[in-house]
């Protein structure tokens, strides 16, 4: 993890992602934005599922079936959750602005997270392993089509709303964790750790449990909220005052 391939990775994504989110502020289109918004969502469901379809045609079996068919990872329910924003664009609901703004916020943390320390890099640091390429691929177009929700003005930023959306999504990564992770103990299947709930995700590090996780989550938000809210007041205040020097001249 974290070799020169990794590295420059990472660095081609980064640069192409802000690129296009950059052309697409300033191009300011709406039709366009959600054109992308849908082909990154869709892109990110085919190019995950392609791995299924790979070991289906080249081994005859479909061995990691349960990824493909569980949200077994926060990465797998930021991914439908794209999919499910895409749809709601107009939609302005409450339940709707919160799965966008999750979507947005939830997304794009886990999905840098699942580039960073991706586990099946990190047991084959190669690309040219087509499932280290697939998943690597599947969090940067995640990753893009999040950010861009918020670019385009789909999702937005604020201390009590984002705050809501976390919890929102904490609890739907915990509710679903707690129903698979029972289904298997049920059926007898080995323990998958569905949401890092039983387990910590990295064994050498035990004390990145799940709570705190959760807790990281919810101090992120409220740095992210109180951010964005310290730059667009600062804006603001900055226009007022303009506003007021040309009254004053006129």
């Amino acid at each position: 993890m974290f070799n020169s391939i990794h590295i420059l990775y990472m660095v081609i994504s980064t640069v192409i992602t802000v690129l296009i989110l950059v052309a697409l502020r300033l191009l300011k289109h709406d039709g366009l934005n959600r054109l992308l918004i849908w082909f990154f969502a869709l892109s990110t469901v085919v190019i995950h599922f392609s791995g299924a379809w790979h070991e289906l045609f080249t081994t005859g079996q479909l061995v990691g079936y349960k990824e493909y068919l569980l949200p077994i990872f926060p990465c797998h329910i930021c991914m439908w959750l794209l999919v499910i924003s895409a749809t709601t664009l107009n939609n302005q609901s409450l339940p709707a602005r919160l799965v966008r703004d999750f979507t947005f916020l939830g997304g794009t943390v886990c999905g840098s997270i699942g580039i960073l320390f991706n586990f099946n890099f990190d047991a084959s640091p190669t690309l040219a392993d087509f499932y280290v390429l697939k998943g690597l691929l599947s969090h940067s177009t995640m990753v893009a089509g999040c950010l861009l929700l918020f670019v385009a003005g789909y999702a937005k930023i604020g201390v009590g709303r984002s705050v809501a959306a976390t919890l929102a999504g904490i609890g739907l990564f915990t509710v679903d964790g707690m129903i698979i992770n029972a289904l298997f103990e049920k059926y007898g299947f080995e323990p998958v750790n569905a949401m890092f709930l039983q387990t910590a995700p990295f064994e050498e590090y035990p004390f990145i449990n799940i709570n705190l996780i959760y807790a990281c989550a919810i101090l992120l938000t409220l740095v992210i909220a109180g951010l964005h809210w310290a730059v667009t007041h600062k804006k603001a205040t900055s226009e007022s005052e303009e506003n007021v020097c040309c009254q004053v001249q006129l």
